[in-house]
């Protein structure tokens, strides 16, 4: 979930993610330039639409990677093209213009900024939150030698030292929220910005401080023996929202309908994945995402509210950090960020053919 970010692509805490000019320009060209969803008529005369879908093979992308592998989408007469990219967040421009239809990925302080600089995107589903596990979904860990050294009882060594994390997403609240039970500060550690992958071989290689990490990597990096978990997301963030599915003003807007058939396979993919780790989710999680199956039945699989609710009062605490912050221009309402018809739609066509097989 927490994806690299390019070295000369690092945030201050003034550094706004969307210029204001340039979500007004593209805002004046979206009511004649939506270029994501498309439809055509199939052989039966309906309309079967072709939507772009930004991807990742990752864990949290189970629900969606389910509905794809079962069919759920073609139920729906919905052709999807997964568009892989370096990071989630480097597609908000795109869902902005219309070039993307649907982008799933971590909570950031650029969406909510955005929104507020008027661009015309709204989360309307779930994609992961913060629940008590076997092991966290997302960690702090401290790496061998520090935790031999003492630090898990005497947190005022881990002063000065590097931490390998994000600064504006949930993974960077995390961070913080972490710290501040550790009774520390930001300007207590170096923050340091690298994929998911190279902090874990930093743990691995034994140079690893401090880092911030997601599931497989924790599972990997307490197994292996190469850090201990310092601080838990369920400990200072229960019930948090990680992650989320956003829509640009091509299903908003332009084909609401082709919005709504996709939200009833997105769920219906997140409603087979909320049944754990059954051979055969356990089988589709291996394929796409390339990882062992003993690993994966393992690792703390973060999970999504089959209604595709989120923690409203999540997002909110999470934009007023990042407010104190300065990475947003102004604090939205939830009714500017969130949308759930989509997800109420879905229900209850997912509910009523329950019913009905019943």
């Amino acid at each position: 979930m927490y994806g690299s970010r390019p070295a000369d692509d690092r945030p201050d805490s003034r550094r706004r993610h969307l210029p204001a000019g340039l979500v007004l320009a593209l805002s004046v060209m979206l009511a004649s330039s939506f270029q994501g969803c498309r439809e055509r008529p199939d052989a039966a005369g309906q309309r079967a639409v072709k939507l772009k879908v930004v991807y990742f093979p990752y864990m949290s992308f189970a629900p969606l990677l389910i509905a794809q592998e079962e069919g759920y989408f073609a139920e729906q007469n919905i052709e999807i093209e997964f568009i892989s990219l370096t990071k989630s967040a480097h597609g908000l421009p795109s869902l902005v213009q219309g070039k993307l239809d649907v982008l799933a990925g971590t909570l950031t302080a650029g969406l909510l900024n955005s929104i507020a600089q008027g661009a015309y995107v709204r989360i309307v589903a779930g994609k992961g939150h913060v629940t008590r596990g076997p092991r966290p979904y997302t960690a702090m860990l401290v790496g061998k030698q520090l935790a031999e050294q003492g630090a898990l009882s005497e947190p005022a060594r881990l002063r000065g030292k590097r931490l390998l994390g994000s600064q504006d997403n949930t993974a960077g609240y995390f961070a913080d929220l972490a710290l501040r039970k550790l009774r520390l500060g930001p300007e207590d550690v170096e923050l340091s910005y690298a994929p998911a992958a190279a902090r874990f071989g930093a743990a691995e290689q034994g140079v690893m401080d401090l880092a911030v990490m997601a599931e497989p990597w924790v599972t990997r990096t307490v197994e292996g023996g190469y850090g201990t978990t310092l601080v838990s997301d369920f400990e200072v963030m229960p019930d948090g929202q990680i992650a989320c599915v956003l829509f640009g003003p091509s299903l908003l807007v332009e084909n609401p309908e082709a919005g709504r058939r996709f939200m009833v396979a997105y769920l219906k993919g997140v409603r087979q994945y909320s049944l754990g780790k059954t051979e055969r989710n356990l089988a589709l999680l291996a394929k796409c995402t390339r990882l062992d199956p003993e690993l994966l039945s393992k690792a703390h699989w973060v999970p999504c509210h089959e209604d595709g609710s989120i923690n409203v009062q999540s997002v909110v605490d999470f934009q007023g950090w990042a407010a104190e912050k300065g990475l947003v221009d102004r604090i939205i309402t939830p009714q500017e960020f969130w949308d759930p018809s989509f997800a109420e739609y879905a229900c209850e066509v997912l509910d009523e053919a329950t019913e009905e097989t019943e």
